[in-house]
C-alpha cells in the first residue's frame, strides 16, 4: 500500500458522504427495487467435498452435547476434509492406515466458533508490535518499551499497541515526543491507543513524516478534513507527538510504512500468525470485514489466497472487499479461486 493511502481514503469517503453525493445517489437509485440488468450470480457452485474413503482424523472418547445413546460419554468422531463423516462408536470403522487418531479421554468436544465481524488487517499489523494492553503505570510502561527495543535490535521501526488513557497520562500530551525520545532516540517509535483513536510518535517518527517543523502551515490533508486542532502542538508550535484520530496519525503511520516497508513474506507470516492465534482460541472460521479501503482489502485477500495455496491458512476466512463510489478507484478483476475457502 502506498504512502498516505489511508489518509487519502478518508478524504475520499468524506467527499462521498457529503450532502451533494447523497442526493445524487438518491436520484440515481430512486424507484430501483431490483439489481441492475448487468448483475449476474456467481459463475459456479462451491465444490462438494469428498466424503468417501477413510477418515483423516478420528477423535476418540469424546464427550458431546447432547450426549449420544442416552448418556454415552466416550463418543468417537470421524472427520474428513473439515467435515464430520460419522458420530458414535461406529465411527471407529472409518479409520484407515493413514488416519490420525486423537484420544481426548472423556473431555468435551464442541463445534468451532465463527466470529462474524473482525479485522484481520489490524490483527496482522499488531502481531509485529508490543502489546501494552495491561499496562497501567509509568514504571511498567517504560520498562516494557525499553525491553522490547533491547530484544529487537534488528527492527528499523518500533510499534506498540493497546495503551490505555489514564487520569495521569502515561504519555503527556504536550511532552509526548520527549517522553518517547527518552526511551528510543535513534529509531522511529509509534504507539497506538487501545481504541485506535490516538497515536503517539517520537521525534524520529515525526521527522520521517515531515512533521518536525513549526505549524502552521498544516498538512494539506488535515485542512481538507478540518482536523488541524487534532495535531497537538507543544509550547513552541511544533507537533508534540500526540495525534488524535486516525486521519491525523495516518500521516505518520503511512510515512513509516513507506520508509520501512514489509516484504510480502513478512506480511504473510504476520497474517498467518494472527490466524493461528484465532485457531488456538477455538475459532475455526471468521468474517474479515473491510474498512472502506478497497485497495488494502484486495491486497489482504490475495495474501490469504497465497497462504491457502501454501497450506498455511489454519482457519476458514470469509473476506469482504469495500466498495466505494469513486471514479478514480482502480478496477481489478481476477479469476475465481481454486477452492471455496475464501
Amino acid at each position: 500500500m502506498d504512502y498516505l493511502l489511508r489518509t487519502y481514503a478518508h478524504v475520499r469517503n468524506l467527499l462521498r458522504d457529503n450532502k451533494k453525493g447523497s442526493d445524487t445517489f438518491r436520484e440515481t437509485n430512486e424507484g430501483r427495487s431490483q439489481p441492475p440488468a448487468d448483475t449476474s450470480p456467481l459463475p459456479r457452485e462451491p465444490e462438494k467435498p469428498d466424503d468417501t474413503g477413510p477418515a483423516e482424523l478420528l477423535i476418540k472418547n469424546a464427550a458431546v452435547f447432547p450426549p449420544l445413546d442416552g448418556g454415552e460419554s466416550n463418543t468417537h468422531i470421524a472427520v474428513k476434509n473439515g467435515r464430520i463423516l460419522s458420530l458414535g462408536r461406529s465411527a471407529a470403522g472409518t479409520a484407515g492406515p493413514d488416519t490420525k487418531t486423537l484420544d481426548v479421554r472423556g473431555r468435551g468436544v464442541i463445534p468451532g466458533f465463527c466470529d462474524c465481524h473482525l479485522h484481520l488487517t489490524a490483527g496482522a499489523e499488531q502481531s509485529g508490535g508490543l502489546d501494552l494492553e495491561d499496562v497501567r503505570d509509568h514504571k511498567t510502561f517504560k520498562a516494557r518499551l525499553k525491553k522490547f527495543v533491547a530484544d529487537n535490535p534488528e527492527e528499523p521501526v518500533y510499534y506498540a499497541y493497546g495503551l490505555h488513557y489514564m487520569d495521569d497520562p502515561l504519555i503527556p500530551s504536550l511532552g509526548a515526543r520527549e517522553t518517547l525520545d527518552a526511551i528510543e532516540p535513534d529509531k522511529p517509535l509509534f504507539i497506538y491507543a487501545h481504541d485506535l483513536h490516538t497515536g503517539w510518535a517520537n521525534s524520529c517518527a515525526l521527522k520521517t513524516a515531515g512533521l518536525s517543523n513549526r505549524v502552521p502551515p498544516y498538512p494539506e490533508l488535515l485542512c481538507e478534513l478540518g482536523l488541524e486542532e487534532n495535531l497537538v502542538l507543544d509550547k513552541n508550535g511544533r507537533p508534540s507527538g500526540e495525534m488524535r484520530e486516525p486521519p491525523v496519525y495516518f500521516l505518520v503511520q503511512e510515512a513509516l510504512r513507506r520508509a520501512f516497508p514489509l516484504t510480502v513474506e513478512q506480511k504473510k507470516s504476520r497474517l498467518e500468525e494472527t490466524c493461528r492465534h484465532l485457531a488456538s482460541r477455538g475459532l475455526t472460521s471468521v468474517h474479515n470485514m473491510g474498512l472502506d479501503l478497497p485497495e488494502e482489502d484486495i491486497e489482504y485477500l490475495i495474501l490469504l489466497l497465497e497462504l491457502e495455496e501454501e497450506g498455511r491458512l489454519p482457519i476458514r476466512v470469509y473476506s469482504s472487499c469495500s466498495v466505494v463510489p469513486d471514479e478514480y478507484c482502480w478496477m481489478i478483476s481476477a479469476a475465481p479461486p481454486k477452492s471455496g475457502t475464501i
